[in-house]
């Protein structure tokens, strides 16, 4: 729902990331981009003296285990930073090359601005003209000093880790300093693993011209071509003459009326709940969604958590099957839905993998038949509550696909295959098997034919899937989702109310709340 605008600023004065773009809700020529500042990043230390821009460029190249070569490009933010220590991102709005997303001029640049002499940080909306603005206050300022590249004294060290100097080579007409850094990891199972980061550095400002960070996922690429040691326009940070300048507290909205041919359903959404945690306090915020009228299966009751195990497919990795449990699932004859815990759409956006690990067991109830959502905080005995409007639908099963073989413009080919019946998890499922074929060429640039297989096994008497399994040449683990202790049947009519002691808030619209970390 959110998106993180995050600068890493170290001591070797690494590019920052920059404005990223937000989930896009797209309905016709209206697309709404959610937005919001990330606390965690306010204080940050002031790097004079070291102008520079350039543009982030990148490639992710993998070696599949068959021994297939893929490599897909992306580009990153343009970074701008003065000598006073400002420094302006820029990225399209629109991800490039997203299937419907609008192409320019539709397309447009959202800019923040993180100005540590002023003491705000800015996201500049040109659609609106609204300067959206977020006061922070500086950790510290230095100048930097070439000599932190030169003397090598920004060279990381660390137990598990030997670092290389690589001398000096010209690198987007500067010469740039290098090094590389060996990490080694021991698995539980004993195997050492090896990962290199090669940094090569342009000793006035400390940015990072190149970066070559391999592991056994592949390579990672970063080159910066068109880096600038100038200094930027002054006008570039700042706010531009006719913008309006909106305080913000917390996540905010920008949205844009496009021209070119709507998009009818892409990006639509239902309640989504989304968070971040910083010292053992998390945010929860809660979006209502896109869609105005939810859907509620009504005959079809049945109840299981779903569990998830992954197996590398690469012999070499030596890595044993790991396995998790996540959301359990509870619906009943009337339609009303619970998942304990209640999941949380950060799809990457949301904080890091540690602020997940740190996201607190939330509830999360639809009762269509009186109405409401509640999400439940057992941590505060909190209950919030949001009028909901649902229609009922009888459940009716939903027909497979059709068997045969379908063949993309690309030379892509699905062959789709019912399979089954078969008993699992005590019920008779019905299954179905799609073999997908890759050649050479359409797949991230693929040098050699690639074929992944999933099969999906339903319950026709409530359309629940209750196993999967996906693997292939593009997946480094083959995972297989089920529900051990499906259930069919009515679940206990207590889990869908708001339990005895919990204090009931009415909510409309977006809120946010705060409660511990795990």
């Amino acid at each position: 729902m959110d998106v993180r605008f995050l600068f890493f600023v170290t001591v070797i004065a690494v590019l920052p990331a920059g404005a990223q773009p937000a989930q896009i809700n797209c309905t016709g020529q209206t697309c709404t981009f959610n937005l919001s500042f990330d606390d965690g990043y306010s204080n940050l230390t002031n790097i004079t003296g070291a102008a520079y821009s350039g543009q982030q460029n990148h490639l992710s190249a993998r070696t599949l285990p068959n021994g297939t070569n893929t490599a897909t490009p992306s580009n990153g933010p343009m970074i701008y930073r003065d000598s006073k220590g400002r420094v302006r991102t820029e990225q399209h709005a629109y991800p490039a090359g997203a299937p419907g997303r609008p192409v320019p001029p539709d397309d447009f640049v959202i800019a923040e601005i993180h100005d540590p002499v002023a003491g705000f940080e800015f996201v500049l909306d040109p659609v609106s003209k609204v300067a959206h603005r977020i006061a922070f206050k500086s950790d510290g300022q230095w100048k930097w000093d070439p000599a932190r590249v030169t003397s090598g004294s920004a060279i990381p060290s660390g137990p598990n880790s030997t670092t290389e100097f690589l001398g000096t080579r010209t690198i987007s007409g500067v010469t740039a300093y290098g090094h590389k850094t060996t990490s080694n990891r021991i698995r539980p199972d004993g195997t050492a693993i090896s990962m290199t980061d090669e940094e090569w550095l342009a000793p006035a400002t400390g940015a990072v011209l190149l970066r070559i960070n391999t592991n056994l996922a592949g390579a990672m690429t970063l080159t910066v071509p068109n880096y600038s040691e100038a200094e930027p326009d002054p006008g570039l940070f700042q706010i531009p003459e006719g913008y309006k300048t909106v305080d913000e507290t917390g996540p905010f909205q920008v949205v844009h009326e496009h021209t070119g041919p709507g998009v009818s359903s892409m990006g639509q959404h239902g309640p989504q709940l989304t968070g971040s945690c910083d010292e053992g306090v998390c945010t929860i915020a809660f979006d209502p969604g896109t869609i105005p009228v939810n859907a509620a299966i009504t005959g079809a009751p049945y109840s299981g958590h779903e569990t998830i195990m992954s197996m590398s497919t690469n012999p070499a990795d030596n890595l044993p099957p790991t396995s998790r449990t996540r959301n359990g699932t509870w619906r009943d004859s009337a339609g009303r839905l619970r998942t304990d815990p209640a999941p949380f759409n950060n799809g990457g956006r949301g904080g890091t993998v540690q602020s997940e690990n740190q996201l607190p067991s939330l509830v999360e109830i639809q009762d269509p038949v009186a109405g409401f959502l509640y999400i439940l905080n057992p941590a505060s005995q909190t209950a919030y509550r949001i009028q909901a409007t649902s229609r009922a639908f009888a459940f009716q099963p939903v027909p497979m696909q059709p068997t045969g073989t379908r063949t993309a413009p690309n030379g892509r080919t699905d062959l789709i295959e019912n399979i089954g019946p078969e008993t699992i998890s005590g019920v008779t499922a019905t299954g179905q098997r799609t073999t997908t074929t890759y050649p050479p060429g359409s797949y991230n640039q693929n040098d050699k034919e690639l074929v992944t297989v999933s099969e999906r096994w339903i319950d026709p008497k409530t359309g629940i899937t209750i196993l999967t399994k996906n693997s292939g040449q593009l997946m480094r683990f083959a995972n297989t989702t089920s529900i051990a202790d499906y259930k069919e049947g009515d679940p206990d009519a207590s889990l869908f109310q708001v339990p005895a002691g919990y204090k009931t808030i009415e909510e409309s619209g977006a809120f946010t709340f705060t409660t511990p970390a795990r």
